[in-house]
C-alpha cells in the first residue's frame, strides 16, 4: 500500500508540476522575471524504481456547483515504470473543447521532455542531464525552433544558470554558491553529512550585469530549506522566511519584512496518507484569515476518488465566509508493474 501512494504522489506531482513549469515557461515573455526564475528552478520529480503507474482515466471539478474541468488521462508503459510516456489530456469547458494535449516522457525514472499542442499551437521542452543534474532545458515553439534555452554550469562550490534567447542572447543570469559538501548531490539526501545547517547564497543578475537581488537560505542535511533572507540590489534585507518540517512534511512558513513584522503565516496539516487536509494562512496587515479544509474519498489502494476542497476567509471579528468550494471526481485504474504475476492487466 506505501508503495502505491507513492507511485501516486510521483505521478500527480510529475503531471501538475510539468505543466507549472511548461506554462511558467511559456509566461517568462510576459510575467516578472524573478518569480519566473524561482518556479523554473521548481526541479523535476522523477519516478522511483518499482513504483506501479497510475492512470486517471476522468476528472471532472464541479466550482461552486459549476462544472469548470473534464480531465481525461491516458498513460502507456513503455518498458517499466522509470521508462514510461504519459498523455495527458486537458478539457477545460463544458462542451469538451479541448485546451492543451500534454505527453510527458521519461527516461530512468527522470523527466526528458514534455511536449503540448493545443490546435495548431506547439510547445516542446526538452531536458539534458549529465551525471544525474539538469544541464540544459530548451523550450521550443510551433516551428520547432528554440525560442528559450536554459544552461547549467556546475562547479565545486555552486552553479550557474543562464538563460539565452532565440537570437543568443543573454535574458537572466543566475549564481548559486554553497559549501563543498553539498555540489553534486542533486538534492538527494546524505547522511554522512553533519545535521547543522548549511548556508546556500544565490543572487540573481540583469542581462547587463547588474544585480537584481540575493536570496541567502539556511538548509539542513537533506537539502530543504530552515529560512530564507532576501536582499534588494543595493544589499538591504527585504523579507525572511523560515520553515517548519514534522519528519518529511513542511508544517509550517512565516514571512516577515525587514523589520521582523510578520506578513504571513501558513501552516498545513495531513491526513494518514500524507496529503494535506488543512491548510490555514494568516495575514496580519489585512486582519484576514483563510482556511481550506480537503474531504477525500479513497479506493482500496488509497489513491483519492472523490476529493471535496472548501475555503472559507475571516476578518477580524466577523464571521467567516465561503471563498470557494470545489469537488472532484476521478476514475482511475492502474497499469501494473510489467515483471507483476498479473502484469498486462488493468485493474
Amino acid at each position: 500500500m506505501e508503495r502505491m501512494v507513492l507511485a501516486r504522489r510521483v505521478v500527480g506531482r510529475a503531471s501538475w508540476r510539468g505543466l507549472l513549469v511548461l506554462l511558467v515557461t511559456i509566461g517568462f515573455m510576459f510575467v516578472a522575471r524573478i518569480h519566473a526564475l524561482e518556479l523554473w528552478d521548481a526541479g523535476y520529480p522523477a519516478i522511483p524504481d518499482g513504483a506501479d503507474v497510475v492512470v486517471i482515466e476522468a476528472e471532472v471539478s464541479v466550482r461552486n456547483g459549476r462544472p469548470t474541468t473534464d480531465v481525461i488521462a491516458r498513460a502507456q508503459r513503455i518498458e517499466r515504470a522509470r521508462d514510461a510516456e504519459f498523455v495527458f489530456q486537458s478539457r477545460t469547458d463544458p462542451r469538451g473543447d479541448p485546451s492543451w494535449d500534454l505527453v510527458y516522457r521519461y527516461a530512468d525514472g527522470r523527466l526528458v521532455s514534455i511536449d503540448a499542442s493545443r490546435g495548431a499551437e506547439r510547445w516542446s521542452l526538452r531536458v539534458d542531464y549529465d551525471e544525474g543534474r539538469v544541464v540544459r532545458e530548451t523550450l521550443s515553439g510551433s516551428d520547432g525552433e528554440p525560442s528559450r534555452t536554459v544552461v547549467h554550469a556546475y562547479s565545486d562550490d555552486g552553479r550557474e544558470v543562464i538563460e539565452y534567447r532565440a537570437d543568443g542572447s543573454v535574458a537572466w543570469r543566475r549564481i548559486d554558491v554553497h559549501g563543498p559538501e553539498e555540489a553534486n548531490r542533486d538534492g538527494r539526501p546524505d547522511e554522512s553529512l553533519a545535521s547543522v545547517p548549511r548556508e546556500r547564497r544565490t543572487t540573481y543578475y540583469y542581462p547587463d550585469g547588474s544585480r537584481v537581488k540575493a536570496v541567502r537560505t539556511l538548509v539542513d542535511s537533506r537539502g530543504r530549506p530552515l529560512s530564507e533572507t532576501h536582499h534588494d540590489e543595493i544589499g538591504s534585507a527585504y523579507r525572511h522566511i523560515e520553515y517548519g518540517y514534522d519528519d518529511d512534511l513542511l508544517v509550517t512558513r512565516r514571512v516577515t519584512d525587514h523589520s521582523g513584522e510578520e506578513l504571513r503565516q501558513t501552516s498545513w496539516s495531513y491526513d494518514d496518507w500524507g496529503d494535506v487536509d488543512v491548510e490555514a494562512t494568516r495575514l496580519p496587515r489585512e486582519s484576514l484569515s483563510e482556511r481550506t479544509v480537503y474531504r477525500r474519498e479513497r479506493d482500496a489502494r488509497g489513491n483519492w476518488t472523490t476529493e471535496e476542497r472548501v475555503t472559507t476567509a475571516q476578518r477580524d471579528d466577523e464571521p467567516p465566509f465561503v471563498v470557494e468550494s470545489v469537488v472532484t471526481t476521478r476514475r482511475i485504474g492502474y497499469a501494473p508493474q510489467t515483471d507483476s504475476p498479473d502484469a498486462g492487466s488493468v485493474r
